[in-house]
């Protein structure tokens, strides 16, 4: 279990200090806390926690389940949250996300304890704390970055600075990317596939 990273987000410290502390008396000292949405995700990406113990009701726009869902696009990664509300909505909602477990505040050592050994048991035999594929494998990492700075609205010009190459190189890049990805040889198809595709490409690796 001293392997296992996991990621505490919850935006109140006291809370969030309580479950590390939790944690490293279990011999778990690989922990990371995130206090919003975005720093969850950006964590996660560079982390890689196998566990995410996961606040559903975060004070901004993003609720908890929102935000897991999202990590859960781009990496393999157990949740369990916590959360003070039992409302049957939000209680629906978590559960379609297929959590390792849902725990009540105010929780007790045990509860904590309980939940993150059966979800780290379970992770021995999944690939959790990996990230996911491209589900298109023959794009190169250039060509994805490419993809990236065409969802940033970047044009062809635009692109070539950013990247240090010509015109004519990103064009040929474009094609070659049109072709992989069996797009009609309409002049904006690319275009319209990266806008159809945007959230799904934000999260690919380079």
């Amino acid at each position: 279990m001293e392997d296992k990273r996991i990621l505490v987000v919850d935006d109140e410290m006291i809370i969030a200090r309580d479950i590390e502390r939790i944690l490293k008396s279990m011999g778990i000292h690989q922990i990371r806390i995130a206090n919003s949405s975005s720093e969850a995700i950006d964590i996660s990406r560079k982390f890689r926690p196998h566990l995410i113990l996961f606040d559903v009701n975060l004070e901004e726009t993003k609720d908890g389940i929102t935000s897991a869902a999202e990590i859960g696009s781009f990496m393999n990664v157990q949740v369990i949250y916590v959360t003070a509300h039992s409302n049957q909505s939000v209680l629906t909602k978590a559960m379609e996300t297929n959590p390792a477990n849902y725990i009540m505040k105010p929780f007790d050592q045990a509860q904590i304890e309980v939940a993150v050994r059966v979800a780290l048991n379970d992770s021995q035999n999944h690939s959790f704390g990996t990230l996911r594929q491209a589900p298109y494998p023959e794009l190169t990492s250039g060509e994805i970055r490419i993809l990236k700075l065409i969802a940033d609205n970047m044009k062809t010009k635009e692109i070539a600075d950013e990247l240090f190459l010509s015109s004519k190189t990103i064009e040929n890049h474009r094609y070659n990317i049109c072709k992989k990805l069996q797009l009609p040889p309409e002049k904006n198809s690319l275009i319209k596939w990266v806008y159809e595709h945007k959230v799904e490409i934000g999260n690919w690796q380079e």
